[in-house]
């Protein structure tokens, strides 16, 4: 996958976005089968790391595109890709915070 993009920033923000999207599903998954309040104070603490970490590499990313305005696609692929965890994201919570069960 590395050899897909040109700048290894744009790759390694799709592994930030990636890793970032599958560690707060597991979270989710664990904390909806064990229900443990520990596990929701770690959800949050993951959710408050995950989005500083994230914007940090936003910033960087439109940084990379203005930079590198000619690989347009690239950059804003990648862009959209980082930026696809911030629904996702607001559905967990939604999940967590005002799930009946």
């Amino acid at each position: 996958m590395k050899n897909r993009f040109k700048h290894s920033i744009n790759y390694s923000a799709v592994i930030l976005a990636i890793s970032s999207f599958v560690i707060g599903t597991i979270l989710l998954l664990l904390s909806q089968s064990i229900s443990a309040d520990s596990l929701l104070v770690i959800g949050l603490y993951y959710t408050g790391l995950a989005l500083i970490a994230n914007i940090i590499m936003l910033l960087i990313l439109i940084t990379n595109a203005i930079r590198f305005h000619k690989d347009y696609c690239e950059n804003l692929g990648t862009i959209t890709i980082l930026l696809l965890n911030i629904p996702i994201t607001l559905y967990y919570i939604d999940i967590i915070f005002y799930s009946p069960f």
